[in-house]
């Protein structure tokens, strides 16, 4: 449940909320049944028309032949895939002329599997009618790695979090409250985080909210580096909102992103941010005004990000509450789903 789920349960909320037609289908990985478990009791709990194709294996013939079932029952729906594997499985199923869009969420790259299945994704990315981007940054890429600039379009992700109404926190003489969002995976780059850290002048904890395969590697950085009793590991969460309304600080030291929706969920909250200069994520963040842009990767840069936050607070967390004000008006859901209706009318009528 990390912020593309979010965006597609949030975003087909909103588009059946304006009156289109939606259906979910979700391709169910045997293999991380409790991926599959929370994401289609989510898509239940907002009562989304819901089609789960069971999938097992990386390539899962069967699975195709149920796809291809789902998508015939529809023969006039736009076709709408999200990640790579989506793709993969939707051409295979649907050969047939219909109309489609893509939406790349950013890339991960952090092994060679999957740089190989996202370079087969680029190829695929020519393919379709448009291809969706989340951030400027994101549709340079898209085109710079041979998609047609025309068939490129930014749809930039939204805010589908109820924010909280009281007062950030103040620090008060206390270790500031630094908080991360999202899967502990490698492209998160939380060990440069704890490292810098705890080499930081500001004394400061950490919440690294979220899991993943990085976790125990995690936890044993902090305890390396001395700082296991100042980071803090609290799984995944399903009130984000408060551990927003706890945290002094956002943190998002990543390698690589698109435009993530922690980031504006934390913009949107007021909180400054402390991040690396990736993706869309300058976009939201004004650096030197509501937080810090650092080169991703280094520590020694992001401690003293960390620092000059810390330093200056009060400055910094009153610039971030001002420039929220206009980010959740920018960021609202209905303005995604009135752009969202717009691209699936033009791909229609170019079909």
């Amino acid at each position: 449940m990390a912020g593309a789920e979010r965006v597609v349960l949030g975003g087909l909320e909103a588009l059946a909320a304006a009156g289109a037609d939606v259906r979910l289908v979700c391709l169910a990985e045997a293999r991380v049944p409790g991926v599959v478990r929370d994401f289609v009791g989510a898509a239940r709990a907002r009562d989304l028309p819901l089609d789960v194709v069971e999938v097992r294996g990386r390539l899962d013939v069967r699975a195709v032949r149920s796809l291809r079932r789902a998508l015939r029952a529809r023969p006039d729906a736009v076709l709408h895939t999200h990640g790579y594997k989506a793709l993969v499985y939707a051409r295979l199923a649907s050969p047939l002329r219909r109309p489609h869009v893509s939406t790349q969420h950013g890339q991960t790259a952090h092994d060679s599997k999957v740089r190989l299945y996202e370079r087969v994704a680029g190829q695929l990315y020519r393919t379709v009618d448009r291809m969706v981007a989340v951030s400027p940054a994101g549709r340079d890429a898209l085109i710079a790695d041979g998609v047609p600039a025309d068939r490129v379009v930014v749809v930039r992700n939204f805010l589908d979090l109820a924010l909280p109404t009281a007062p950030l926190r103040q620090l008060n003489g206390q270790p500031a409250r630094v908080l991360a969002l999202g899967r502990l995976a490698p492209e998160k780059a939380l060990d440069r985080l704890i490292d810098a850290a705890a080499a930081a002048a500001a004394p400061c904890e950490l919440v690294l909210t979220g899991d993943g395969p990085e976790r125990v590697a995690l936890e044993k950085r902090a305890r390396d580096r001395g700082v296991a009793a100042r980071v803090h590991f609290p799984g995944f969460v399903h009130d984000v909102a408060h551990q927003l309304e706890a945290a002094h600080v956002f943190a998002l030291p990543s390698l690589r992103e698109g435009l993530p929706m922690a980031l504006i969920e934390a913009s949107c909250a007021g909180l400054p941010v402390v991040a690396s200069r990736v993706g869309g994520v300058p976009d939201l963040v004004r650096d030197g005004e509501t937080g810090r842009l650092v080169a991703p990767g280094d520590v020694g840069a992001l401690r003293a990000a960390l620092d000059e936050v810390l330093g200056h607070y009060d400055r910094f967390a009153e610039a971030a509450r001002a420039h929220a004000v206009t980010l959740r008006a920018e960021f609202g859901v209905r303005r995604w789903a009135d752009e969202t209706l717009r691209l699936y009318a033009a791909v229609r009528g170019a079909a």
